[in-house]
């Protein structure tokens, strides 16, 4: 049975974040002091709210700041909401609906918001109830995702749809005292952010399995990854790849056929460390923010503070330095598949090729891995380069941390090809070769591939590629390097 997560008791981890995203019957809730905890604060706020003005409460918003709040109505709170439901574009899955549920009601659970605790009860309900707001892809820049959230407050109160189409009310009403407080956060891009750094942890561990399986198939030169090697520089990345290599080839029993590899091979410790290096960086960067409680205002026993700490520049910079990562790793990745393909290297015929005179082999794959390495190219280019000016020149600069987290899980879906295609060849030409040893590391590898078949002959290719990547988990489970910071 899959254990509670239990929201304002544990800190909570990317992992533990993905798992309730993508298991829907891991029961989320609160702790039981969360509730005590919110009435205080909310009581807190109001008696504040009586004698001075607050943002978003009893003002308006951005340019409006300075404009006193007129909710003689009692909707001022649903008027920010309906407003504020502007996000457009195509709607991502719902496990990102999910998994900013989950962040949001974390956050709150701090009790610093001034919200009531009826609104993030209906957060954990809505995740018991298997129901995910519609996250559009087009409203953040960084500074807050107040267009997502604020449709997730319409579909609370049952004036908008939930992304399975159904309208249920869970909240009678979001008044002044919660409508803002459920906005002001950037819980959707912190829970597409955690959702793509974790997918990209997984096929990082997952390439180093690969690059694993290649090294014998061109007896490629293990001192590039021995101690002394590795330590050359003694970067904690390449210290804890270089281990991971050894552990995984150092009883793989081939004699190395030259004196330098290409750089495929020589360098993987360097590029592979750089990049385990950043994702432990951002993952330290993303779970501080998961857990904070950043809303603005912000009430606490000594007062309202308003503050700037949404922004999440350094979530943003993070995920750019992993993209970029990726690139150099990713690359390599596609440079040992060329090489897989040269006689010169395998000892095979070129391409992998069997059959009659002219078969093409693995050639092909070629093309598929460049044109993933060109849309991850792509997906990489750094979003920090962005400004914006908006709200009459109030919020006059964006962190464009949301667009990052994009661009991160689209990182993950190009590198998904290009491992594959990397893996079909390694496979192959280590079958070819014959000499893993059983009860090694490597032949652990080899028969983590077994249900592949081992067809040489040409054929459709997409049929490996789809076998291999549901492989890549398992791969991964194998390999996994412990973090820079273990």
């Amino acid at each position: 049975m899959n254990a509670p997560l239990i929201l304002g008791e544990e800190t909570l981890s990317v992992d533990r974040l993905v798992a309730a995203a993508r298991t829907p019957t891991i029961p989320v809730v609160f702790a039981p002091d969360v509730h005590e905890r919110l009435v205080a604060n909310s009581a807190l706020a109001s008696r504040i709210s009586a004698e001075h003005s607050l943002y978003g409460r009893t003002t308006g918003v951005g340019a409006n700041r300075d404009i006193v709040a007129d909710d003689a109505d009692g909707q001022h709170g649903r008027r920010l909401l309906r407003s504020h439901t502007a996000g457009f574009g195509p709607a991502l899955s719902d496990e990102v609906g999910r998994a900013l549920l989950v962040v949001r009601a974390n956050q709150l659970a701090a009790g610093r918001s001034g919200i009531a605790p009826h609104i993030p009860a209906a957060l954990v309900e809505a995740l018991r109830l298997g129901l995910a707001p519609v996250v559009r892809r087009h409203g953040g820049v960084g500074t807050g995702d107040i267009t997502v959230l604020a449709e997730l407050g319409m579909a609370l109160v049952g004036e908008r749809a939930w992304a399975n189409g159904s309208f249920r009310s869970l909240v009678d009403d979001i008044d002044a005292t919660g409508a803002l407080p459920l906005m002001s956060s950037s819980a959707p891009t912190l829970a597409l952010a955690a959702l793509g750094l974790h997918d990209v942890t997984v096929l990082t561990d997952a390439l180093l399995a690969i690059a694993s399986l290649s090294a014998p198939a061109v007896r490629a030169n293990p001192e590039a990854w021995s101690e002394v090697g590795a330590s050359a520089r003694p970067h904690r990345g390449m210290v804890h790849v270089g281990a991971a290599l050894r552990r995984l080839l150092d009883d793989a029993g081939y004699e190395p056929a030259r004196l330098q590899d290409p750089f495929a091979w020589r360098c993987l410790v360097s590029v592979h460390g750089a990049l385990f290096e950043v994702l432990d960086h951002a993952r330290s960067i993303l779970e501080i923010d998961i857990n904070a409680s950043c809303e603005n205002p912000l009430y606490t026993p000594t007062g309202s503070w308003h503050h700037g700490g949404f922004h999440h520049a350094g979530l943003a910079l993070a995920l750019d330095q992993v993209r970029l990562a990726l690139v150099q790793a990713a690359g390599l990745s596609v440079s040992r598949l060329t090489q897989m393909n040269n006689p010169a290297l395998s000892g095979l015929r070129p391409f992998l090729a069997e059959g009659p005179s002219g078969s093409s082999g693995l050639m092909v794959l070629e093309y598929t891995a460049a044109s993933a390495m060109a849309d991850l190219r792509q997906s990489a280019a750094p979003t920090t380069i962005g400004h914006t000016v908006v709200s009459l020149g109030i919020e006059d600069h964006g962190s464009f941390a949301w667009q990052a987290a994009l661009a991160t899980v689209s990182c993950s879906l190009a590198l998904r090809t290009i491992l594959s295609c990397e893996l079909v060849a390694a496979l192959r030409a280590v079958r070819r070769h014959g000499h893993v040893q059983a009860g090694t590391m490597l032949d652990r590898l080899v028969q983590c591939c077994a249900s592949i078949p081992d067809e040489a002959n040409d054929h459709p290719l997409v049929e490996d590629l789809e076998a291999v990547d549901r492989l890549l988990g398992e791969l991964a489970a194998i390999v996994r390097v412990p973090s820079a910071a273990e």
